[in-house]
């Protein structure tokens, strides 16, 4: 049992929570009000706590302290900066799982053609400006990434009867519109597609309406 005046020299090292949390500033001016600690400042990069933050002290929350004795507070940096992980020909899953070895969040996912890489494997991930992020590039931990997926090959309907391009282009996704003066071929036969338009290499997307210039 602990006597009163042994009690009244020391004071319980209050508990850090999501409701008692406080800014630096905030805890310091808390301290110099009431002469029971000094707050000593190791500053620490923590990846879900805003920069300025007290994420805990030492010694830890429950010890007992004598009073004006000196307790020192764990400050947050705020979040530590980690790579970016190389995604290369990876499904959806296995991105999102390399993204959260990392603290990252994998965000929303797009769809792109691509003639060279499979269904379903990520073409590359975006930061929240949609600019594209390269292997080993420098983001915050806890930050979100979105991923451009690739939707497979766009089909090639040149040559084809427009009903039939229209039917294969659908199928992808693709809404197909006869549009344009036409144009003359010795090769395709009237009323077949002889080009699309935006051409292949403009990375059409699922949902996009391309133009077929018929023969």
């Amino acid at each position: 049992k602990v006597s009163a005046d042994l009690r009244a020299r020391y004071i319980p090292v209050r508990k850090n929570s999501s409701s008692t949390s406080f800014s630096l500033v905030a805890t310091t001016k808390r301290s110099i009000g009431k002469p029971i600690m000094r707050a000593m400042c190791p500053a620490q990069t923590l990846p879900k706590l805003p920069e300025g933050t007290v994420k805990g002290t030492t010694p830890p929350a429950g010890s007992q302290v004598e009073r004006s004795s000196e307790v020192r507070l764990i400050v947050s940096l705020g979040p530590n900066p980690v790579a970016v992980p190389s995604i290369s020909g990876q499904t959806l899953d296995q991105v999102r799982t390399e993204l959260e070895a990392v603290n990252l969040i994998l965000g929303t996912t797009s769809e792109e053609f691509n003639d060279f890489v499979d269904k379903g494997s990520v073409l590359r991930l975006l930061d929240e400006n949609d600019q594209a992020l390269a292997a080993g590039s420098q983001v915050l931990a806890g930050a979100t990434l979105n991923a451009v997926v690739s939707a497979g090959a766009l089909p090639d309907v040149a040559g084809l009867a427009v009903d039939e391009a229209r039917e294969i282009l659908q199928g992808v996704g693709i809404t197909g519109v006869v549009g344009g003066d036409g144009a003359f071929s010795d090769t395709v036969p009237e009323g077949f597609v002889v080009e699309v338009l935006p051409s292949r290499s403009a990375t059409p997307r699922p949902g996009d309406t391309v133009t077929l210039i018929v023969s």
